[in-house]
């Protein structure tokens, strides 16, 4: 066995290293690379009175012309895919629902944009292509400095750095259409800024608005709005429809990890074919891993492009098959590549692989795995997956792993470790790989026997976890230490960030550091979320779960504490302080609430805010009279159970919420989830004794947000005998009155207790 390993991974090397790069030798990578490139052509059409319209957008030309750009080339001849304009025109661009045009109003301080432009890039399919061909005489393309100046500031962005995105999604158009047209408008508009409309209809949200962010030091073309082109104020279609052309089916990966973190190996991925016409296929690989070659199941090498300059990096690989594959087809790819993922610092291995050490097509498709690995035997080294055998043969460990159950993703974990073993008795096993080296040289002593910290925390958060959440998904837990001071979660594996191994701090933070990432073994690694706009359902998850396990380890008050701060941190954004800078997004909004308006709001609203929506629909099923909020955990153990190693949708659990309240929770979700509005409340409250009975009459008054926030809200009454009494009142619209029966003397009657809404209240 050790000798068919050892000559599979020399034939691996050998035909790594000889691999010649066939990314020249198709016609469609020859495009994919000269159309970034492509200059303006000899040829202009004149054009008036000629409306573009395109679902949210419309570009008004009142008369002008266009000059063609340099055609690129088919099998059937040279296809014209772009032109410039230069005269009048009107770009006008008003997305359909609320989000949307809150999202451009944190860039452009207005919620549409309707400008008159003099100049514009324009990328096509035939479609187009057909309409400015008729609109007008052909003439001669005669251009000023000034016109080629200003087509190659309006180009520049879209292919700046080698990317490939643009030109990649207008060839894909050209040679496949999809259902609806392709199109991108670049123009600047009045504040200078470079910005454009694209409807890509091969994208899951084929809508897209992008501004060109250009600072030095920061140059990238932003996402501003994205959505599908049928989407309305309900939200019901906000995640659009899959647009995968393959899901992979089985990865086999075959590597070498040298002791200096060199990466070298071969992945062989079988595909299923789930689109009519899969020929150009965008694939992500991680930035440091340069790729050699890639081979059918035949032995033919495969074109793709990638970048060239070290100053500019990326994940995309592209891959441009020579005829196109349908769904009755499977596809067998062979990946050639190498790189430094594992790199060393002061002697030690600092693992910045992920899980994108592997080509990755799509997002949360889950697939078998079988991986080989050959590494330095004085190394201890780990992989998210069963291990099915080791072996040493001189200075090299070979190592055989299987994932039978299909996962998301794998990582690995290279260094020098020791195992401590944890749980097992009640609680599934776990083994915590700890660099001591790492703290006796480079963090100079720290970290001394924390290690069983970490253990017993994670022993402690599976307890509550399985009680709370349901069984654990997987066998057993191993936990690697890197380099690092973040976590990150796979398929009963942790990446634990060595800061939480130095010492375990009072506050509670390396609690709930450690909790958040073990409870993605739950919300993210067995249920994982459908797209970007549900991420809250993995991270406002895990940080919910994390606050559960504070309660557990540090006591409620601490639990209420870190609640308080987060509402605080919540009401304290640039919004609700009338600062300068653009308010926060919705929770539906997922990363797209990070942006450069925005710094910072994808961990304060995905993360804080997701989880206070946990804790007010904990207060929506708790019984106040008894206290008992079992019917909340129950929930939680239902909707994890539902959708058990398969995605899920906000609107998914939203149907698991409304079974458990008996109601529909529509403005539950639209308050909280689809928008971002904040309720600050009044209280007062006079008590009123007669002789047979003593009441509260109450009134809360909503001082600033809309007018049909409606809230359940508890009161706390205390008595001057010192019992604690919980009462509750719906609140809806501008102001509530209501009662509050009452029996005895009172000390006070308090608002939202246990910060239960996020709301602010003057009392």
């Amino acid at each position: 066995m050790h000798r068919a390993l050892l000559t599979a991974l020399c034939v691996l090397l050998a035909s790594t290293a000889l691999a010649e790069r066939p990314s020249d030798s198709s016609i469609w990578a020859q495009n994919l690379r000269s159309m970034p490139k492509a200059g303006l052509d000899t040829v202009a059409q004149a054009v008036g009175d000629l409306t573009i319209e395109h679902h949210s957008f419309t570009f008004t030309i009142d008369t002008g012309r266009f000059i063609w750009l340099e055609p690129t080339t088919s099998e059937t001849g040279p296809m014209r895919w772009a032109a410039y304009f230069e005269g009048k025109a009107r770009f006008r661009f008003v997305p359909p629902v609320s989000i949307e045009r809150d999202q451009v109003r944190r860039f452009y301080d207005t919620d549409s944009l309707d400008q008159f432009v003099t100049s514009a890039l324009i990328l096509f399919d035939d479609s187009l292509r057909s309409v400015i061909e008729h609109t007008g005489g052909r003439t001669g393309a005669e251009t000023s400095l000034a016109t080629r100046r200003s087509f190659e500031q309006l180009l520049r962005p879209l292919v700046r750095h080698e990317n490939s995105l643009f030109t990649f999604s207008v060839m894909r158009a050209l040679v496949h259409p999809g259902p609806d047209p392709f199109l991108l408008v670049m123009t600047e508009l009045e504040d200078r800024s470079h910005t454009a409309y694209m409807y890509d209809p091969y994208r899951r949200e084929p809508v897209h608005l992008v501004r060109d962010h250009n600072i030095p030091g920061e140059q990238f073309m932003e996402l501003v709005s994205s959505y599908v082109d049928d989407i309305d104020e309900s939200y019901a279609t906000v995640n659009g429809h899959a647009t995968d052309q393959l899901s992979p089916r089985h990865v086999e990966i075959e590597a070498a990890l040298s002791d200096g973190g060199e990466f070298r190996g071969s992945a062989t991925i079988t595909y299923d074919v789930l689109d009519e016409s899969t020929q150009f296929v965008r694939m992500a690989l991680h930035e440091e891993l340069e790729v050699d070659s890639i081979r059918d199941r035949f032995g033919s090498a495969v074109p793709f492009v990638r970048y060239e300059n070290d100053s500019h990096k990326s994940e995309g690989l592209y891959l441009l098959f020579d005829r196109p594959y349908n769904p009755d087809d499977s596809l067998r790819l062979s990946y050639y590549y190498h790189g430094d993922i594992a790199k060393r610092e002061a002697g030690e291995f600092k693992v910045d692989a992920g899980a994108s050490w592997y080509p990755r097509y799509g997002f949360g498709r889950r697939s078998t795995y079988s991986i080989r690995f050959r590494t330095p035997r004085d190394l201890t080294f780990i992989v998210s997956a069963d291990l099915i055998d080791s072996t040493t043969t001189g200075d090299t460990l070979y190592t055989h792993w299987e994932a039978e159950i299909p996962v998301t993703n794998l990582s690995f974990n290279i260094g020098w470790f020791t195992r401590y073993e944890f749980g097992g008795d009640g609680t599934p096993p776990v083994s915590v790989y700890y660099n001591e080296p790492l703290h006796r040289n480079v963090l100079k002593g720290s970290g001394r026997s924390t290690y069983n910290d970490v253990g017993d925390d994670i022993v402690a958060c599976l307890e509550l976890f399985s009680n709370t959440f349901g069984p654990f998904p997987f066998d057993r837990l191993v936990v690697g230490e890197i380099f690092y001071s973040h976590g990150e979660s796979f398929p009963g594996f942790i990446h634990m960030g060595a800061n939480t191994f130095i010492s375990t701090d009072n506050w509670g933070e390396d609690h709930l550091f450690r909790a958040h990432e073990v409870a993605h073994q739950w919300w993210g690694s067995s249920l994982g979320y459908e797209t970007y706009h549900d991420q809250w359902l993995s991270e406002g998850f895990a940080t919910y779960a994390s606050l559960l396990y504070l309660q557990q380890a540090k006591g409620d008050d601490r639990y209420y504490d870190k609640l308080k701060e987060y509402a605080d941190d919540i009401f304290s954004a640039r919004k609700y302080l009338f600062f300068d800078g653009a308010e926060s997004g919705p929770v539906i909004l997922g990363r797209r609430t990070a942006s450069t308006k925005t710094e910072g709001d994808y961990n304060l609203i995905i993360y804080k805010k997701g989880a206070f929506v946990l804790h007010m629909l904990r207060t929506l099923l708790t019984d106040w009279e008894t206290r008992n909020d079992s019917r909340f955990f129950e929930m939680l153990k239902e909707f994890h159970q539902t959708y058990r190693g398969a995605t899920a949708s906000t609107s998914d659990f939203r149907h698991t919420v409304e079974r458990f309240t008996g109601t529909d929770m529509g403005w539950f979700f639209d308050q909280w989830v689809y928008h971002n509005e904040l309720p600050e409340y009044r209280f007062v409250y006079d008590i009123e004794s007669e002789a047979t009975r003593r009441q509260a009459r109450c009134t809360v008054t909503l001082e600033s947000g809309p007018d049909n926030f409606r809230t359940l809200m508890p009161f706390e009454i205390r008595y001057d005998d010192r019992r604690t009494v919980y009462r509750t009142a719906w609140l809806e619209g501008n102001r509530a009155e209501f009662v509050l029966p009452l029996d005895g003397e009172v000390d006070k009657i308090v608002m939202n207790p246990f910060t239960a809404v996020l709301a602010r209240v003057k009392q």
